[in-house]
């Protein structure tokens, strides 16, 4: 089953020339191994727009974060494989995971 989400996410990243860089976003973002492949090209396009830098542990771990909430709750349904075309603050917001502004 590993395969078919790999290929589903090379397809996405080839889209945008991004092929290569497939091994190293399933490396860092080990949930993308399941139903959350589906984001995987969303992540790529934050990353991508300078919205997420997926060199930075804590960028990293705030993604991370997302896919899990929104592997266990409804927000998997609600969100399309862009997230929407909402940045990861707002993801945030949505999914409850946002600080509240001090």
């Amino acid at each position: 089953m590993d395969n078919q989400y790999r290929k589903e996410i090379a397809w996405w990243f080839a889209e945008l020339g991004a092929e290569s860089e497939v091994d190293k976003y399933l490396a860092l973002f080990p949930e993308l191994n399941s139903r959350l492949s589906k984001f995987a090209i969303g992540i790529l396009e934050w990353n991508l727009a300078g919205l997420i830098n997926i060199d930075n542990r804590d960028d990293v771990n705030r993604v991370r974060l997302i896919l899990k909430v929104l592997d266990r709750t409804s927000a998997f349904d609600f969100f399309d494989n862009t997230f929407n075309d909402a940045d990861p603050e707002t993801v945030g917001r949505i999914t409850g995971l946002s600080q509240q502004d001090n």
